[in-house]
């Protein structure tokens, strides 16, 4: 139960912060102080990764191909460390679909910490050749060395 009140929750913050950011979006800078936009642009980039970084690892654990793979591609976007774990976590599971575990390993490339590395250097053994290609193409961007 906790869980479906904490994902109605974030189900509403997300709605909210849509609905600002339309209303935001509307107003010209001579309606609102300069401060109110600072205030609102920050309030929405905090709300973009607390939400949807929460929602998109979420989703990482889902039954669906389809939606993992979006959640994976969410997760490239965002660009927050907090979320790397899930990640990891999913990137060296060998029951995990490839078509996931590609954009993983994509997703790692912008995170230079230990885990991620680890997590990457593992993927260089999977069986799937996307797979393998997509770990080196990240372990390239982290290390700035050529594998070969």
């Amino acid at each position: 139960m906790p869980r479906r009140v904490m994902s109605v929750f974030l189900w509403l913050a997300l709605a909210c912060w849509a609905g600002g950011i339309m209303t935001l979006s509307s107003m010209t800078p001579k309606e609102l102080p300069e401060a109110a936009v600072l205030f609102s642009d920050k309030f929405n980039h905090f709300v973009a990764f607390a939400v949807g970084g929460w929602l998109a690892a979420s989703a990482l654990r889902d039954k669906s191909v389809q939606v993992r793979v979006a959640a994976a591609k969410a997760l490239q976007r965002l660009h927050n460390p907090a979320f790397t774990s899930p990640m990891c976590s999913r990137i060296i599971d060998e029951t995990e679909e490839a078509s996931v575990r590609v954009e993983l390993a994509i997703a790692l490339g912008q995170y230079p910490q230990d885990d991620v590395f680890q997590a990457l250097a593992a993927s260089l053994d999977a069986r799937e050749l996307a797979v393998n290609l997509a770990a080196r193409d990240s372990l390239q961007l982290l290390t700035r060395q050529d594998f070969g």
